[in-house]
């Protein structure tokens, strides 16, 4: 991944510690495998980040039910964005090329879970 925040910005964003597929410290945050699980108002959200392959993948389920609402796994994530970091909204960019264009994902995790695609051919 080209871009990516900081360690501390993504503990803020998602407002957990993420569990790390590593746990061995010589292993650096960057390389490793970090899942952050945390609830909403109505759902349970799960997201696993790899920043060294730009693996990305995420599902949301209804709190009461356990029902999934959303998967998805994407690949190739050149940019991670944290565009609103606030206790009462949370939303951010994930991008993927594609060669001739780009996939645009934003991502609101506060109040409640939202997804809007968006595609961009590249110059």
């Amino acid at each position: 991944m080209q871009h990516f925040p900081d360690e501390w910005e993504l503990f803020s964003f998602f407002s957990c510690e993420p569990e790390l597929a590593d746990s061995k410290e010589e292993v650096p945050f960057f390389y490793n495998t970090a899942t952050y699980q945390f609830s909403t108002k109505e759902e349970v959200v799960v997201v696993s980040l790899c920043p060294a392959s730009g693996d990305v993948s995420m599902s949301v389920k209804r709190g009461e039910t356990g029902n999934l609402m959303m998967e998805l796994e994407l690949e190739r994530v050149i940019k991670m964005k944290i565009l609103r970091d606030k206790k009462e909204r949370a939303e951010m960019l994930l991008t993927v090329d594609n060669g001739d264009f780009k996939q645009l994902f934003y991502v609101e995790m506060k109040p409640y879970f939202s997804l809007r695609i968006k595609e961009e051919r590249t110059e």
